[in-house]
């Protein structure tokens, strides 16, 4: 585990039926509601891709900031209509560390 700054990604597909506004509206209160009040948390942006893709992009503190968000999502209020709006098994996330984003 590293105190290094990390770029956590997650891609999604939003469930058939769901709303592109419906969808941006539950996964900014989710950010708003638990992702930014999470220790370590320092930002977070989301983007609509094609065929009901969504992507996140969350910067973390360290990885251990990083991990106890993980361990408290699923069970944070907030995120039950998010997840719901979620197709199964679509969500994948991916973590980066390393450098602060500084450039020599």
């Amino acid at each position: 585990m590293t105190n290094s700054p990390v770029i956590e990604i997650v891609t999604l597909t939003i469930r058939d039926g769901i709303s592109v506004d419906h969808f941006a509206a539950l996964d900014k209160a989710v950010e708003r509601e638990h992702v930014a009040l999470q220790p370590g948390f320092v930002s977070r942006e989301s983007a609509t891709g094609e065929n009901a893709t969504w992507l996140v992009i969350v910067h973390w503190a360290s990885t251990a900031d990083a991990q106890a968000s993980m361990a408290t999502f699923a069970d944070a209020a907030a995120a039950a209509p998010f997840l719901a709006a979620v197709e199964p098994d679509s969500m994948t996330m991916t973590r980066y560390s390393g450098s602060s984003g500084k450039r020599p």
